[in-house]
């Protein structure tokens, strides 16, 4: 079975933040983002389903540098493949879905897993 799951790096809530003259700084070093629990679960998902059935799982995130970090924790997890969905704004869900539906629609995909809504604006828009 040939696996999409489609994440983002999210803003580390658990960072406490301030904002100084109007420039927002923390107490840890930049960037201080993960993957969003949401789709921290549907990767989780993904790698069973895949441990159960075989195939082949394909990581995708749409953005800038963050995507690419997301996609990298993802390989650490054992997904197969990483598809960085290039787009001027992953912050944009319904502009992300276009860049990542664009891709898929290319793929040979049996199934596509994304969490129910993203770690920051939790729009819930995305999938």
């Amino acid at each position: 079975m040939n696996i999409a799951v489609c994440v983002k790096q999210v803003l580390d809530s658990s960072v406490p933040l301030r904002v100084v003259h109007g420039v927002v700084q923390a107490d840890a070093p930049w960037p201080i983002t993960h993957l969003g629990a949401a789709d921290r679960a549907a990767l989780e998902q993904a790698l069973e389903l895949r441990g159960q059935l075989g195939g082949c799982v394909t990581a995708i995130s749409a953005g800038d540098t963050d995507a690419v970090e997301a996609l990298r924790f993802c390989l650490a997890r054992g997904t197969d493949r990483a598809v960085h969905a290039q787009c001027n704004d992953g912050s944009d869900p319904v502009a992300a879905a276009t860049a990542v539906g664009t891709i898929l629609a290319r793929q040979p995909i049996d199934l596509v897993l994304c969490g129910n809504a993203s770690g920051d604006g939790a729009s819930g828009l995305f999938p």
